[in-house]
């Protein structure tokens, strides 16, 4: 299990990648819990489902939560946490203009998921149902501005990316 832990007062504050405050937990610590109850679902029920589909359902798992890399999602959990440092909120006033205070992860987490490949592998009909089934894992009842969907995958989760992978351990 990773350790959690906070930076020293005085330390600069990169983007912790946390999917929880209580308990504090990490994106990779939680999606590992999701994938180990995966796993022994998968053992116990082996014929439950076509390899494609148990492939599918753990493709949902291992991106479900990537959107909160956000910088609001993150600002608001390290409140939640009482922590003082923030991450620099580049659309804030793009935020207000659109009259919402964030966008739902799971709506970002699916542009994590590289579409074509998934195609390629699974065909395009369970691709659809692994972006819906990721986009949807929590039920939003919101309008969401498609502008300010745009600026957050293209400048706030793309100064994440790097770091972010290096996180999971991907190699560019």
């Amino acid at each position: 299990m990773i350790s959690y832990f906070l930076p020293e007062r005085g330390e600069s504050l990169n983007n912790l990648f946390m999917a929880k405050s209580r308990p504090p937990k990490k994106i990779i610590e939680h999606t590992r819990e999701v994938l180990e109850f995966f796993t022994s679902l998968k053992k116990l029920y082996p014929k439950a489902f076509e390899d494609k589909v148990w492939k599918a359902i753990e493709i949902a798992i291992n991106h479900h939560d990537y959107g909160k890399i956000n910088s609001r999602f993150q600002n608001i959990i390290y409140e939640d946490m009482n922590l003082d440092a923030r991450l620099p909120d580049i659309l804030d006033s793009e935020y207000k203009k659109a009259g919402v205070i964030q966008i739902p992860h799971g709506i970002l987490s699916m542009f994590f998921i590289d579409y074509e490949t998934v195609c390629q592998e699974l065909g395009e009909n369970i691709a659809k149902i692994v972006l819906m089934a990721v986009c949807y894992h929590h039920d939003r009842d919101m309008e969401i501005s498609r502008r300010l969907l745009g600026k957050v995958v293209n400048e706030d989760l793309k100064q994440y990316l790097t770091e972010f992978a290096s996180y999971l351990g991907l190699e560019n």
